[in-house]
C-alpha cells in the first residue's frame, strides 16, 4: 500500500514536469502541432506554440502575454515593425480550416529607474487575406485617443499607479488555427516603431512628481485624540497633488500612521487623482466606482468643472480650509527677482517676448502654460489673467492617461530663460529643486504672513468640496466640519499648510 501511495504521489510530481516538457516541445516546433512560418516582409519572426484544444484534451497553459512577459518583462531587442509592414503565416505542411488573429499591447509603467511593472491591454481583431495556406496582413498604426484611453479611465490602475506614465513596450500577435475540433494558437512579439515608447514620455506633474517624502515636521505633535471618521471611511477623499499632505495628516492624527507606513501605502490610502479628475470623481461619484468620492481638497472648479456640475444638476458645497499662494517660478540664475502683475499679464498675452525687456538678459521668454483643467491653469486664467487672453502653449507630444499620445502642453523646463507658475506650498515642500527660485510680485513674497494678510497679490486658498445633496452626517460632512475648526486648523497646520485667516493666531 505504502509502494503503491509513494508512486501515485511520484506520478503526481511529475505530472506538471510533463505537461511543461509537452510545451516546450511545442514551442520549439515539434512535430505534433503543425509547423509553420512567420516573417516580416520575408525576415522570419521567432514564435512560440501553445494548444488551446487537442485530441480532445483542453490545454491550462499560459496566456500569449504572460509567456511574453515572462520571457521578456523588459521587452528589449524584439523585432521592430512599423506601420504597412506586411507580417506572413504560411501554415506549410497543413492548411487549417479557420484562422483569427488579433494582438494585445503590452504596457509598461515607467518611472525612470524603477522596476517597470506589465499590464495587459483589449485585444483587437485582424482582417487576414487569404492565398492558399498563406495569411497576410498589414502593421497597423494604433489609435491611442479612441480605445486605450477608454480602458484606462476604468482601470484601478488609473488611480493607483497613474496611467500618464504608461508606454507600449510591445505587441503579442496571436494567430489562433482551428483543424476540426483542434485548436492552437501561435504567438510573435514585436515592437511596432509608431507606438509608443520611453523617448516619447515627458513626466507629468503629477504625484509621482513628488520628489519628497511624506514626512511630519520636526515640531509635528499629536493633537487628535479621537478621530471624527473611521479608516474605512477615509476612501471617500480625493484631491489635488497639492493637498496630498492634508490626507496623509489626516491618517496620522486619526489612526497614528508611522511616515513609514505613510510612504508605503500611499498609492492605496490617498493617491489623489488631481484636481480635474478630483472634480469628475465627486460629480460622477467615480465614475460609478464602488468607492465614490465624496469629498475631495481642491483649489476652486474651473469653468469647465463648473458647467460638468450644473449639466448633472449637482450643486457644490465650496468651504475653504488652508491658505497658499500661486507663485510664478524660473532658473535661480535668472537675474530677474520680481515682477509686477502687469508684467506677468504682459508675458502671457504675448506683448512682452524678451526679458530684456524687464531688465534681465537678452533672452526670449520661455512661458510655460499647465494642462486646462488643471487647478494651477485655472487659477491663471482666473486670477492673474482676469479675461486676458493668453498666448497659445508652448506644446510637446505626450502620453497622457486619458487622451494618448497628444500634442499638450508642456511641463515646465528650468532653464533660464523660462518661467512658469504653481502654488507657493507644492513647489516649496513637495518638489524641492535647488534651481528653481520664486519670484516676487509686486516686490512680496508669498510667505505666510501674507498670505493670510493677502497683501501677496495672488493669495489663494484650498478648499474642501462635497455635494450639496451629501447626507446629512455623513463622514463627508463631518471631516468637512472638522477642518474648520480650532483643532482642524492645528491640523492643516502639522500637514505645514497656512491657517485660515480667521484662525490664525
Amino acid at each position: 500500500m505504502d509502494k503503491i501511495y509513494k508512486r501515485f504521489v511520484i506520478f503526481l510530481m511529475i505530472l506538471p514536469l510533463l505537461w511543461c516538457a509537452n510545451l516546450l516541445g511545442c514551442t520549439g516546433q515539434g512535430a505534433k502541432y503543425p509547423k509553420i512560418s512567420i516573417t516580416q516582409n520575408e525576415a522570419q519572426i521567432p514564435y512560440f506554440t501553445i494548444p488551446i484544444k487537442w485530441n480532445g484534451a483542453n490545454a491550462d497553459g499560459p496566456s500569449a502575454y504572460e509567456y511574453a512577459m515572462t520571457q521578456n518583462p523588459e521587452m528589449e531587442n524584439l523585432v521592430e515593425v512599423s506601420p504597412g509592414d506586411t507580417i506572413t503565416v504560411d501554415f506549410m505542411q497543413k492548411k487549417p480550416d479557420k484562422v483569427k488573429a488579433s494582438y494585445e499591447l503590452l504596457t509598461v509603467l515607467y518611472y525612470g529607474d524603477a522596476e517597470n511593472t506589465s499590464s495587459a491591454i483589449d485585444e483587437f481583431g485582424l482582417n487576414f487575406d487569404v492565398e492558399e495556406n498563406r495569411y497576410s496582413f498589414q502593421i497597423d498604426k494604433f489609435e491611442m485617443e479612441s480605445d486605450f484611453d477608454y480602458y484606462l479611465m476604468f482601470t484601478p490602475r488609473y488611480y493607483y499607479d497613474n496611467p500618464g506614465l504608461y508606454y507600449i513596450a510591445g505587441r503579442v500577435y496571436k494567430i489562433t488555427a482551428t483543424w476540426g475540433e483542434d485548436e492552437c494558437e501561435y504567438a510573435f512579439v514585436v515592437k511596432n516603431t509608431e507606438d509608443i515608447g520611453k523617448d516619447d514620455m515627458r513626466p507629468a506633474d503629477r504625484s509621482q512628481n513628488i520628489n519628497v517624502m511624506l514626512t511630519r515636521s520636526g515640531d509635528w505633535q499629536k493633537i487628535v485624540t479621537e478621530p471624527i471618521i473611521s479608516e474605512k471611511d477615509m476612501g471617500i477623499i480625493d484631491g489635488s497633488t497639492a493637498t496630498i499632505p492634508i490626507t496623509a495628516e489626516l491618517y496620522r492624527q486619526f489612526f497614528d500612521y508611522s511616515d513609514e507606513k505613510l510612504n508605503d501605502e500611499y498609492y492605496y490610502h490617498f493617491s489623489h487623482s488631481t484636481t480635474h479628475y478630483a472634480y469628475i470623481n465627486l460629480i460622477e461619484r467615480g465614475y460609478g466606482n464602488s468607492n465614490p468620492k465624496n469629498l475631495i481638497f481642491v483649489t476652486p472648479p474651473s469653468e469647465q468643472e463648473e458647467q460638468m456640475a450644473r449639466e448633472a444638476k449637482i450643486d457644490l458645497e465650496i468651504t475653504p480650509i488652508a491658505k497658499d499662494g500661486f507663485v510664478f517660478i524660473t532658473h535661480k540664475d535668472n537675474p530677474i527677482d520680481n515682477l509686477t502683475v502687469e508684467q506677468i499679464q504682459a508675458i502671457y498675452t504675448g506683448e512682452i517676448t524678451n526679458w530684456k525687456e524687464l531688465g534681465g538678459e537678452d533672452m526670449e521668454i520661455q512661458a510655460y502654460q499647465r494642462e486646462p483643467n488643471s487647478g494651477s491653469q485655472t487659477a491663471m486664467e482666473q486670477m492673474v489673467m482676469q479675461e486676458k487672453k493668453m498666448i497659445e502653449p508652448i506644446d510637446t507630444q505626450v502620453f497622457d492617461g486619458m487622451a494618448g499620445l497628444i500634442e499638450a502642453v508642456a511641463e515646465y523646463d528650468n532653464k533660464t530663460s523660462s518661467i512658469g507658475y504653481t502654488y507657493y506650498y507644492y513647489i516649496n515642500n513637495l518638489y524641492k529643486n535647488e534651481n528653481i527660485k520664486v519670484l516676487k510680485v509686486n516686490g512680496i513674497t508669498p510667505e505666510n504672513e501674507n498670505l493670510t494678510s493677502e497683501t501677496y497679490p495672488f493669495a489663494t486658498s484650498y478648499y474642501a468640496i462635497i455635494r450639496s445633496d451629501e447626507a446629512p452626517g455623513s463622514p463627508a460632512r463631518k471631516l468637512r466640519d472638522f477642518l474648520v475648526t480650532e483643532q482642524g486648523q492645528q491640523l492643516v497646520e502639522m500637514a505645514g499648510y497656512c491657517r485660515l485667516p480667521a484662525a490664525s493666531k
